[in-house]
């Protein structure tokens, strides 16, 4: 496997899951969750213009937004994530499979080691921070190290620690911006948002509030976009948890595709980060 192959694999590994469970009610939203508690009530003050005069879609589009803006505001309270996966990866005309572990520590590292061939084979070991990004690549016998911020050498889109957090976790990706537009699709509902960088489509299930599929796209030139999609749904220490993704992105013409299957998945556990660069390793 190539380098680059294997760096753009290991963002995409990242593009992991978990939503708690969030109940939605027409004209009141509750989040209910072994770690939140909101309650919005029906948001009709901030729409002060003459009724006569404002097109009903429009007041009903606002009070949409107004409700799933503390679903998409909304950030999980826990310490630690560990979870394993497997997986099939497909892009560049290249078809793996991997079993992958991740660990998180909120706000601090997140961590993922890679196996092959049923863990028999070592892949590769990932340890980000807010400020750092480490590689050992097995297969080829190197390291790369450098700042997060020029961590876009080796990833196939730029990325700062709290987006790749995000997407170890299946939050939305940025909470920052402006919610721009929001449906009324039946059993879906959907929010979109957007800041200077990203413009995300956030589909939720209407019964619960479980994101259904998440719709990314970078607004600037060449920028990557790609669709999540979110299902099996299980609760795990009081967290509704996907066990199973699928991730199609497109970056600079060419699609990448990861399927996910989660066999074990854990909050707030004691969990160890080892990453020992073997010194026969090179550096790039």
């Amino acid at each position: 496997m190539s380098k680059q192959l294997l760096c753009g694999f290991l963002f995409f590994v990242l593009l992991t899951s978990h939503s708690s469970c969030i109940l939605f009610r027409k004209g009141n939203l509750k989040i209910n969750s072994a770690d939140s508690t909101i309650v919005v009530a029906p948001v009709v003050d901030s729409i002060k213009s003459d009724t006569a005069t404002v097109n009903p879609a429009t007041i009903e589009k606002l009070k949409l937004i107004a409700a799933l803006t503390p679903v998409w505001k909304w950030e999980s309270n826990f310490s630690t994530f560990h979870g394993k996966a497997k997986m099939q990866y497909e892009g560049k005309g290249q078809r793996h499979e991997f079993t992958t572990i991740f660990r998180v520590k909120k706000n601090e590292i997140i961590w993922a080691s890679v196996t092959a061939l049923g863990g028999i084979v070592q892949v590769a070991r990932v340890f980000i921070t807010p400020d750092s990004f480490k590689l050992i690549n097995y297969l080829e016998k190197e390291v790369i190290i450098m700042p997060l911020s020029a961590a876009s050498k080796v990833l196939p889109a730029p990325a700062d620690f709290t987006t790749l957090q995000n997407l170890v976790l299946g939050q939305v990706l940025s909470t920052s911006g402006e919610a721009t537009d929001a449906l009324d699709l039946g059993n879906i509902i959907s929010l979109e948002v957007a800041d200077e960088n990203l413009v995300q489509q956030i589909n939720y299930n209407k019964t619960d509030t479980t994101i259904n599929t998440l719709q990314m796209r970078l607004t600037f030139a060449g920028g990557s976009s790609g669709v999540i999609r979110l299902s099996d749904y299980q609760m795990i220490t009081g967290r509704k948890f996907p066990m199973n993704r699928n991730i199609n992105v497109v970056n600079s013409g060419e699609q990448h595709t990861l399927e996910m299957n989660f066999n074990k998945a854990d909050f707030d556990q004691p969990v160890d980060f080892p990453f020992s660069i073997p010194k026969s390793y090179k550096r790039k």
